[in-house]
This record gives structure tokens, C-alpha cells and sequence, in this order.
């Protein structure tokens, strides 16, 4: 136990801990928000204004959101102890998630037999989950939990301890006010149990807690102060739309593509043993090449997404294919098999867009059984090597461009000096967040309140809506201010078609360019009569 805590610490100390002043970035700002209407306990400040997409609401009520409260209090209890919401405090509080999740992957590995350090490496430094696990949102916290139940579970199934398996019905209950996706995965906890006929009433019963817990809160929440529900059944029907659905459809395999990168090559004789598998690879190619080319993206990016794309799609096919070979050697399997099912489900049907961020949990199955059927692959280490390499590449490009407000902001005010007041923005996230910082005024759509002189700030990515065209006949652009960075690798531009935090952006989790990190249109309201 000591030396696996001695590589939880130094995989925190060498992937994690050099973040820890990251700039608050992408939905940190909407959970800050959150918890700073919050009064404690459970009641919320009245008046507070929540500005998002253009849109003011002025009696901004957190407990309506599509997501549960946990996180949000738990950054107000951050804030409470910092004395505020500062950065590298906040992320110094959600090491705690990251430590959880690296402890529970290495405990859970040794426990079905595979190499803990590779896998812990692979996983926990995976591309797909290192970026978002320096933010301040939901994603970090609920996968942490979920491993943690997962080890309790299997372990208690090999140990045939029942007081071990309902154990963890706990982690998967706070992993359920941390996001309510959690309740697709009980299956993957209830079927091992039934296939092993290990499951009784009692059992039955507490396996439905977590269910019970979060039934009880949304019931709360409604009652109390408003219904979460209309907003959940929002995102859904968004999701569902047909460009949507394209938009999950391609961008999942490649999410998965880019996390299983160098596991392919390292397992390559279990591939090429089967004529099957030969074959099954050529189909995925073959099937991801149409909706890549009605991209038209140029040559190169779109060779890379068809390598991510099939990449993705072989790997699920594979990883289903051994499991389903395999599904009576080990609980282990099923269980994972079930994981795997259950969020990309979820990812297809339920949620509004696509992101890598929501596809990082189905990076757990299957590494663990990819890893599973060739444990003794001396080459699996290499693959977890260059994996956490290709993560901290893309994490500090993702550091660069969360910084790019933080510092814009920054120079802006010294800039503009004491007439911040007539200097307006448009913009969502990180930039929302340190504009407000430094006193500059968010722009209500629908709203054409800046008077002749005013200045308005506009981002390139960031920008979730654009100002009215009475508005907009009024702004002259005056200037044009560029992040640029020496670094070559980018993770958000429409202009570069990449979208590491979602594909509305573009399909390449990331690229390499050495276009600026994000570009600031400065425009002056003007008299367009004159």
C-alpha cells in the first residue's frame, strides 16, 4: 500500500501540481457562480445576477441547474477557508480528486491482476482526462468516485465480502450529487451481482440508494427553490437534434481514437492474429472516411481525424469483441463491459453536445481491458509513457490558452485605466470570469445601451452570440489584439476546426498551428449619422 500512495503522489507531483495556478477556465466560471450565490446552509443570495449567453438573470437561483450542488459547495467551502476564490487554492482543494482517482485506478489494477503503474499512468495522464482534471468542474470529481466504487466493488466481489460491495454504494452516491449521470452506471454495478448470484433484497435495496439520494434532492430542489428537470430535459432535446447527433457520432471515435493513440501499436500481435481483426480495421476506415470528407476540412486534418475516427471506432469494436470472449474469467469484465455501455449511451442520447471532456469515462474500460489481455506486454509501459507525454503536451497548451484571459484582462485595465465603465465585452467562460474581475461590463444582447465612444471587446472563441445589427451598425473596429504563444500546439478556434472542449468548434482535440491562442476584436461605438 505505501508504494502505491508513493506513486499517487509522485504522478500528482509531476502531472498535476505544476498546474495548480491554472486561470479559471471554460464552465469554471458558471460553477464559481453558482457557488457564490449560494448561502449557507442550502438557501441563495437574493438579487444576484447571473449573466450567461447574452442573457441577464436577475435573481439567479443556482439550485436550478442541470448540475447537482455538490460541486458548487464544495468551492464555497474552498473560497470560505482561502478567504476567496483564488485560483491556486481552489485547484489545490480538487487535488483531492485527482489523488483519488490515481490511488483507486493503481488499487483497482493490482486487484484484477495488470500492471498498476502503466495503467494508473495511462489513465490518469490520458489526453482525455489530464486537461480537465486542472479545472475547477464536475468531470475530475465524478470519475474519481466512480473508480473508487468500482475498486470496492470488484474487490469485494473477489473477496466475496457482501460489507465490501455495498461499501460502495457510498462513493457511487456522492459521485451522484456530482453529476447525474452516475445514475447510468448502476447497471454496471447491479448485473455482475445478479450474473454471480450474489444479490439478495438487502443488496437490491442499497444498490438503489444512490437512485433514492438523487430522487430525494431533484424532489428538494423542486419543491424548495425550482426544478433542475426543465433544464436537464433542455440539454437532452438539444442533443437529439440531427446535427447534434452527426456531431456526437463522429466526434466520440475520435475522442477515443486520440486517448488510445499508442495502445494499438503495442497490442499489434493480438490484432493481426485474427484475419477478423484485419478486417474489422479496414471497415472502420472505410466507415469514417465519408462523414470526414463532408467536412471538408484541408488534406492534413482530415487524414488526422480519420486516424483518430477509426482508431476510436476499432478500439470500442475490439475492446466489445475480447470482452464478450472473456465475460466469464473475471467480474471484472462484465463489469467494465457494462461501463463502457452505459456512458457511451448517455454520451449519444443525453447530452447536448459533444465533448472530449464527457467521453474521458469510457477511457477506464477500455484501458483496463485492453491492458487485461495483453498484461504481459512489455510494451504496454512505453504506450503509458508516450500517452502521459502526449497529455502534458496538450494540458500546458490548454494552461497557455486558459491563461490568455486572465493576462488580456489584465493589460486591458491597465490600458483603459479608470474609465473601465465604458468598456463592454462579449464573451463566456475564463474571459467572462476575469472581465468582471477587473470591473469591465458584460453586454446583454437585445440591449444596445452602449452610448457613442464606449468601447466593445469581442473574443473569437469564446463568443456564444453576436450583438444586434442596430448595435452593430454603430461599432467601427479599431483595433485587433493576438495571444500569440511560441508554443505550436492549439485546443480551441473554430478557424483551426478544433475542439478540445467541444466539437461545435471543430473535430481535431487538438493541432498544431502557430495562429494566435485567441484573437480580441476592440471596437468603438460611433455615430454612424456623422
Amino acid at each position: 500500500m505505501k508504494k502505491l500512495v508513493l506513486a499517487a503522489l509522485v504522478l500528482l507531483a509531476i502531472f498535476y501540481l505544476p498546474f495548480i495556478n491554472k486561470a479559471v477556465h471554460i464552465d469554471d466560471h458558471n460553477f464559481i457562480a453558482m457557488s457564490e450565490a449560494i448561502e449557507l446552509p442550502l438557501s441563495y443570495k437574493q438579487g444576484y445576477a447571473y449573466y450567461f449567453t447574452g442573457s441577464m438573470t436577475e435573481n439567479y437561483n443556482p439550485y436550478g441547474s442541470s448540475h447537482p450542488p455538490f460541486i458548487p459547495l464544495f468551492l464555497k467551502l474552498l473560497s470560505i477557508i482561502a478567504g476567496g476564490y483564488k485560483e491556486y487554492m481552489l485547484h489545490a482543494g480538487f487535488l483531492i480528486f485527482s489523488f483519488l482517482l490515481v490511488i483507486s485506478v493503481l488499487l483497482l489494477s493490482k486487484e484484477v491482476g495488470i500492471p498498476p503503474f502503466p495503467t494508473a499512468l495511462f489513465i490518469c495522464t490520458n489526453v482525455a482526462i489530464l486537461p480537465v482534471g486542472h479545472n475547477l468542474m464536475a468531470d475530475m470529481p465524478m470519475l474519481s468516485f466512480w473508480m473508487l466504487a468500482a475498486y470496492l466493488f470488484i474487490s469485494g466481489i473477489n473477496k466475496d465480502s457482501q460489507r465490501r460491495i455495498l461499501s460502495s454504494i457510498f462513493p457511487l452516491t456522492i459521485a451522484g450529487l456530482i453529476s447525474y449521470q452516475t445514475f447510468f452506471l448502476l447497471p454496471a454495478f447491479l448485473l455482475p451481482l445478479l450474473a454471480k448470484k450474489k444479490i439478495d433484497i438487502k443488496t437490491l435495496v442499497i444498490f438503489f440508494i444512490p437512485a433514492a439520494v438523487l430522487g430525494s434532492v431533484l424532489l428538494y430542489l423542486t419543491l424548495q427553490y425550482s426544478s433542475p428537470i426543465t433544464g436537464i430535459f433542455n440539454e437532452i432535446r438539444m442533443g437529439l437534434q440531427p446535427d447534434r447527433l452527426f456531431n456526437k457520432g463522429l466526434g466520440i471515435p475520435v475522442s477515443i481514437g486520440v486517448s488510445m493513440l499508442f495502445v494499438l501499436p503495442a497490442i499489434y500481435k493480438d490484432m493481426i492474429i485474427s484475419r477478423k481483426n484485419i478486417i474489422m480495421a479496414a471497415g472502420a476506415v472505410l466507415i469514417v472516411i465519408p462523414p470526414v470528407v463532408s467536412l471538408s476540412y484541408p488534406l492534413w486534418s482530415s487524414i488526422w481525424l480519420v486516424l483518430l475516427a477509426s482508431t476510436g471506432l476499432f478500439s470500442v469494436v475490439f475492446t466489445v469483441q475480447n470482452g464478450f470472449k472473456r465475460i466469464k474469467d473475471s467480474p471484472m469484465v462484465l463489469f467494465m463491459l457494462l461501463w463502457l455501455a452505459s456512458v457511451l449511451f448517455y454520451n449519444i442520447f443525453l447530452m447536448p453536445f459533444g465533448a472530449l471532456r464527457y467521453i474521458m469515462p469510457v477511457i477506464v474500460p477500455i484501458s483496463f481491458l485492453i491492458f487485461w489481455i495483453s498484461a504481459k506486454s512489455k510494451r504496454l509501459m512505453l504506450s503509458a509513457i508516450l500517452t502521459s507525454l502526449l497529455g502534458l503536451a496538450v494540458a500546458y497548451s490548454d494552461y497557455i490558452y486558459a491563461s490568455s484571459y486572465r493576462d488580456f484582462s489584465e493589460v486591458t485595465k491597465q490600458t483603459v485605466g479608470t474609465v473601465r465603465s465604458r468598456v463592454w465585452y462579449i464573451g463566456e467562460w475564463g474571459m467572462h470570469y476575469y472581465m468582471d474581475k477587473q470591473g469591465f461590463r458584460y453586454l446583454v444582447k437585445n440591449k444596445d445601451i452602449p452610448e457613442e465612444g464606449d468601447l466593445i471587446i469581442m473574443a473569437d472563441v469564446p463568443r456564444l452570440w453576436s450583438p444586434s445589427l442596430e448595435l452593430y451598425s454603430r461599432m467601427k473596429l479599431i483595433d485587433v489584439r493576438e495571444i500569440g504563444s511560441w508554443y505550436p500546439i492549439r485546443v480551441m478556434g473554430a478557424d483551426i476546426n478544433t475542439g478540445y472542449y467541444s466539437y461545435l468548434w471543430g473535430y481535431q482535440p487538438f493541432t498544431l498551428s502557430s495562429l494566435p491562442v485567441e484573437r480580441f476584436g476592440i471596437f468603438r461605438v460611433i455615430d454612424p449619422y456623422k
